[in-house]
């Protein structure tokens, strides 16, 4: 089983200290350029579908959207684990912008298959990038910029700035600069990087226990389906999307939203850092309290009367503060059950947020909140809350497989010694 760096040793590292946790090194620069991937991603997508996709497909669009989503996510899972992740993921933005400055038209039909394919990829770029004390502000950081894409989109709706022709070709070119960019700078291994600092380096081969094997092992997915962690966060992920038609009710902010969950994994990881709260424990107040916090808007009778603007106005925000904050820790938790599979697992979530959009979408005879079904979701989402306090884990699963001969045994061993050469160099050099 692979160990993992809690945050109460944080003196097992010498001079970790003297690492700036913000400046601007490999590591936030690959979060701040994946936060403008996924702002000009989205932005299109949205625009698109504001001015060209609505008018076109008005029956289709949800459907479309959610199909593609869903059967993009395991291909795009697999290929970022076995090949390259930024690489994926930069083709993913780069095919959205190409096809919005060639022919915007083609857009609605393969963009969701692009932006499917993005999320997993995104999330395995971070298996080798992200160390335990800084994986909330890391991913939120990178996952945000599809909220700054739908603010843009708004703004520009509102005012009418551009027309439609020229607002796409400007955001197409603006995405394959990007890539550029992207293509330049990105590695999917820290030590990969040409320029990337010895302090830095030393810093994420010490913390990130996820080591980088060629050729991968093959996907456990048996051990993935079987695990009750990973099986936990699912079921957990599918409940709270459930809480999210509440907010509904509330008009949704994306810029609350926005703010919410940079100043959220902030927070987390502060806490981390400065040894004040375990790290499962943190997982558990922010998903199981903010599951928790849902209640009280469920029972409200704003629900069963949300024509109510006075009081949607002044509860709003809290209804959308309340929602955004099990996310941070769902975008942590990945990368905590299952560094190495994080692309795997995250496919997996969205497939059963996915499975909850169809649910949502589906006539009101079957899904009536203001009714029984009222009931039947505060049930669920109290036992979500129960369930994630129960069977909920940070800890790094043991996800290897069982069928591991003698070479690669000590292709493994050779390989930790290698490392630890290094590291034992990395530290003379430091001090």
């Amino acid at each position: 089983m692979t160990t993992v760096y809690e945050s109460n040793n944080t003196n097992i590292f010498p001079n970790l200290n003297r690492l700036r946790i913000f400046q601007i090194n490999k590591r936030y620069t690959l979060a701040i350029l994946s936060h403008f991937g996924f702002t000009i991603a989205i932005a299109l997508f949205t625009y698109t579908h504001y001015k060209v996709y609505i008018s076109l497909y008005p029956d289709l669009k949800t459907l479309v959207f959610t199909l593609a989503h869903f059967f993009v996510q395991i291909p795009a899972a697999i290929y970022s684990y076995k090949y390259s992740a930024t690489r994926l993921f930069g083709i993913c933005i780069l095919g959205v912008s190409i096809l919005t400055f060639v022919c915007p038209i083609l857009i609605p039909r393969y963009e969701p298959v692009l932006l499917g394919a993005a999320d997993p990829a995104f999330y395995s770029i971070w298996r080798y990038w992200s160390p335990p004390l800084e994986r909330s502000t890391l991913v939120a950081l990178g996952y945000t910029g599809s909220f700054t894409g739908t603010l843009i989109v708004d703004k520009l709706v509102k005012i009418n700035l551009f027309t439609v022709e020229n607002s796409l070709y400007v955001y197409g070119l603006v995405g394959i600069l990007w890539y550029f960019e992207w293509f330049w700078i990105s590695f999917d291994h820290p030590r990969q990087h040409p320029s990337i600092t010895e302090e830095e380096y030393v810093y994420l081969e010490q913390t990130v226990t996820i080591t980088h094997t060629s050729p991968l092992q093959s996907i456990p997915w048996k051990k993935i389906f079987l695990n009750i962690p990973i099986s936990t966060l699912l079921v957990t992920s599918f409940l709270h999307t459930l809480s999210g038609w509440v907010t509904m009710h509330f008009g949704e902010n994306n810029f609350v939203k926005l703010i919410t969950i940079l100043v959220a994994s902030f927070v987390s990881d502060l806490l981390l850092r400065k040894s004040l709260i375990s790290t499962i424990n943190l997982r558990k107040i922010y998903i199981c309290g903010g599951l928790a916090m849902v209640i009280p808007f469920w029972s409200s009778t704003l629900v069963e009367n949300p024509n109510d603007s006075i009081w949607v106005n002044i509860l709003s925000p809290f209804a959308m503060v309340i929602y955004c904050i099990p996310l941070v820790g769902f975008y942590a938790n990945h990368l905590e059950v299952a560094a190495e599979y994080s692309g795997i697992t995250k496919a997996l979530r969205n497939m059963v947020v996915t499975l909850t959009t169809i649910l949502v979408v589906t006539p009101n005879e079957f899904l009536d909140i203001y009714t029984f079904h009222k009931r039947l979701f505060l049930i669920l989402i109290i036992f979500g809350a129960i369930f994630y306090a129960i069977c909920g884990s940070s800890e790094q699963q043991d996800l290897k497989s069982e069928q591991k001969d003698l070479k690669s045994e000590q292709q493994d061993l050779l390989e930790e010694s290698r490392q630890q050469q290094n590291l034992q160099q990395s530290r003379r050099k430091i001090n």
